[in-house]
């Protein structure tokens, strides 16, 4: 094996494994070398020795969840194999110049690098002194390879905080290539938070996609995304669009180092993350929210990394759009800019079969309200996809209203002489929030089970959902009121 093909397939093997410890033995299996032989030939190429390289990386990872998330360091540590407290803070101190907890608190920037021809990771943050970082430096790959992987980029779910897939992904990629934002800004700055969207001909699943947020439907990505700084591109799938277009458009993006945000590839057409390609892009790799369910799972593998592995991604008629967040002058939207989005997307209108922002309400309450849609002997699945459709609708309050809340919190403090109306309009908006606890107890719990089917079915569970639903419309007309003043005056 030539040195470079080695050092490849040593950096990729402990790259898929960083969490936990590194197995030697299958690493002797996997690369064909004794484990002495093994050390003192990565010693001599890479100037260090395997097990330093190994905690550095471990710690490269470890920094980036101190930067960008709110876990303990000690679950942190853990993660990685360093489970003693004490060792963890030494070692990230050792090799970081610096302490977890004064890290997380100089709010240090940690982005991707290239660790090798085919393989990004997380870049190892090493403060030299107070001022300067320094850190490894990220060579201009190469373009000709047949396969490019980007590891280390944040895993999105659905979570109790994480329900909206676009400002997931793009909190995830914005955070891998080094920009620090929360997800309450890429909720607020993308318009996603302040949305609420109602299909009036029928219970439809798709309703609160923040696709629909406004009534251009590459809005609502063009405008997250340029929040950030960065440039925006997107190619749809028309019907004449060559798998050929989307593979290079992938392709070009991975191997510049960012990830790219997709609709679709595996089951419905949410936003996922493409992380990396094989086979010259007719294989794809990443972060889907649907990966895991049974329904769409059984043609798709799993890389070590966690990644899913598809080779059908075209296959899926749902695979929509991919799009790009390159890094650009990094000048973020400004306040004043972001309330007038919000505005307008809680703006009651009609768009084709969709009843927008406030107007919402009135749809949901009258479709919630329709008896006829709840007759007696109703079969199952139908009972499925109105309990669906309403509970989704209860997801789209729970996250949004939350994070609009948090938003507006944060800017009270950033602008004083405003912050009494911020305050109103984030209280108005937790107002909303906190009915999502009693919609799901009416139900019977927030299960979307046969029970909970049942009892949406029954009258008196609906009249009391659709008295829930005007309290919360009441609370959002509030809050809409007063970003309409904060348009006018921020």
């Amino acid at each position: 094996m030539e040195p470079f093909s080695f050092i490849n397939a040593i950096l990729s093997y402990v790259e898929t494994r960083v969490k936990g410890k590194i197995d030697y033995d299958e690493l002797t299996k996997t690369t064909g070398y004794s484990l002495p032989y093994l050390r003192e030939l990565f010693a001599c190429q890479m100037n260090k020795s395997l097990s330093r390289y190994v905690l550095e990386r471990k710690i490269a990872n470890a920094a980036f969840e101190c930067a960008y998330t709110d876990k303990s360091f000690l679950h942190i540590g853990s993660e990685y194999g360093l489970d003693n407290p004490d060792s963890f803070t030494r070692a990230f101190r050792r090799i970081v110049g610096v302490t977890p907890t004064e890290f997380r608190k100089r709010k240090i920037t940690v982005k991707r690098t290239r660790l090798c021809a085919s393989c990004y990771g997380i870049e190892l943050p090493i403060l030299n002194d107070p001022l300067t970082r320094g850190g490894n430096h990220m060579e201009t790959p190469r373009l000709d390879q047949d396969e490019a992987i980007l590891l280390g980029v944040p895993q999105v779910q659905y979570g109790p905080e994480s329900l909206t897939p676009f400002p997931c992904c793009l909190k995830a990629c914005a955070n891998y290539i080094g920009i620090d934002v929360s997800y309450d800004y890429v909720m607020a700055a993308s318009g996603a938070a302040f949305r609420l969207t109602w299909d009036e001909t029928g219970w439809n699943l798709g309703n609160v996609d923040a696709i629909f947020t406004y009534d251009d439907p590459v809005r609502v990505f063009r405008q997250g995304i340029e929040a950030l700084g960065c440039h925006f591109q997107i190619l749809w799938r028309e019907k004449d669009t060559p798998k050929s277009a989307f593979i290079s458009f992938i392709k070009n993006q991975i191997n510049k180092g960012n990830p790219v945000i997709a609709l679709g590839i595996i089951g419905p057409p949410e936003a996922c993350i493409i992380t990396g390609y094989r086979n010259d892009g007719e294989t794809l790799l990443g972060w889907n929210f649907f990966q895991n369910n049974s329904e769409f799972s059984g043609s798709i593998t799993f890389d070590d990394s966690g990644y899913f592995v598809t080779e059908h991604w075209w296959d899926n008629p749902e695979t929509l759009a991919v799009m790009s967040l390159e890094p650009g002058d990094g000048n973020k939207a400004n306040l004043n800019t972001m309330i007038g989005h919000a505005v307008e997307a809680m703006t009651g209108r009609k768009h084709g079969n969709y009843a927008k922002g406030l107007l919402a309400y009135d749809a949901w309450m009258k479709a919630v309200a329709n008896d006829k849609d709840f007759s007696d002997g109703l079969v199952l699945p139908l009972l499925a996809e109105r309990l669906f459709t309403h509970d989704d609708a209860i997801d789209c309050l729970l996250d949004g209203r939350y994070q609009a809340a948090v938003f507006l919190n944060k800017a009270a403090e950033q602008y004083p002489e405003h912050k009494s109306l911020f305050e109103q309009a984030a209280k108005h908006f937790m107002a909303v929030y906190e009915l999502h606890a009693k919609l799901f107890e009416v139900l019977g719990g927030w299960e979307r089970g046969e029970a909970q089917m049942h009892q949406f079915a029954q009258s008196d569970v609906r009249r009391q959902t659709v008295q829930l639903i005007h309290q919360a419309k009441e609370s959002d007309e509030k809050a809409y009121a007063i970003l309409k003043q904060l348009a006018e005056v921020v």
